[in-house]
């Protein structure tokens, strides 16, 4: 018997969501800079958890959305690509 992929209790299934973000800088990213990144995004989770709550939420359902890690990548000198693990939960209002 092979098991099932999604959970028996759909309800409470939560999905891990990754937001990947590419930009140029206006100058050449030294490696040690980008967890300048994640730490300056760190300050800004409980902000952005709340507006993804909001907009991703409808009448009866609540998405619960809440970032959980942000990994910066260097791939150019000046190209950098910043992953946001996000994390969704489905929660039914009452």
């Amino acid at each position: 018997m092979v098991p099932d992929c999604v959970s028996e209790d759909t309800q409470k299934a939560d999905y891990h969501v990754v937001a990947s973000i590419v930009y140029r800088a206006n100058g050449a990213v030294a490696p040690p800079c980008l967890g300048l990144y994640s730490g300056l995004m760190s300050h800004y989770y409980a902000q952005l958890n709340e507006i993804l709550t909001q907009r991703c939420s409808a009448i009866n359902v609540q998405q619960n959305v809440s970032l959980i890690r942000t990994e910066p990548i260097l791939l150019r000198e000046n190209i950098v690509q910043v992953k946001n693990h996000l994390k969704t939960m489905k929660l039914l209002r009452g």
